[in-house]
């Protein structure tokens, strides 16, 4: 029992460390973007360094290293700039340009990265099986005194597919399967 409330003690203790910790990395990033909006652009890098790499929540995290490649811009080290474009990419990769609140200099750096996609690949497999339904049955012999009976059994099938992006939405999509089918046949004459 008492280790029971030792290991409660101190699981509370790591959730109220890390929560504080956190709410001071959000007090931070906060700090540093009202430091960059009035202008005291060197003090950002400063105030983020702490927190990026496991201080921030995700969203948190991408607003940081947004902040950070603007100011990085601002103060032309193009080199970190890009590091830390990379960085954001990263963590959104399907960030879309606002041309209405992104800056031209930010809009350049973010096309100067590839964000499409050149093609995606797939992997698909699962197994299956058979439903025999006959629907006719042809023999010399006597129809009447066979009994046939099919029992269906576990297949696979396994595949490959690409996805290549074209203009606009169109996707040219090639697939290749491979799919293994199985039963067994049981035919039993009565005569």
């Amino acid at each position: 029992m008492r280790l029971i409330k030792s290991l409660l003690v101190l699981v509370c203790t790591f959730v109220f460390v890390s929560a504080k910790a956190q709410n001071l990395c959000v007090t931070k990033l906060k700090e540093a973007q009202t430091s960059y909006d009035q202008g005291r652009i060197n003090e950002v890098p400063e105030l983020l360094r702490g927190c990026l790499e496991d201080g921030f929540e995700k969203n948190d995290r991408i607003a940081a290293y947004k902040l950070l490649t603007l100011t990085h811009l601002y103060l032309n080290e193009n080199d970190k700039a890009k590091e830390t474009m990379r960085r954001f990419l990263q963590l959104n990769p399907e960030y879309e340009i606002n041309t209405a609140i992104d800056p031209p200099e930010f809009i350049n750096l973010y096309n100067s990265f590839r964000t499409k996609p050149i093609f995606l690949f797939g992997v698909k497999a699962g197994i299956n099986r058979v439903a025999i339904n006959e629907t006719a049955y042809y023999t010399v012999d006597n129809i009447n005194t066979n009994e046939r009976n099919y029992s269906p059994a576990v297949g696979f099938q396994a595949g490959i597919s690409f996805d290549i992006p074209l203009r606009g939405n169109f996707l040219l999509n090639p697939e290749l399967y491979y799919r293994s089918k199985q039963y067994t046949y049981h035919d039993d004459d009565k005569v």
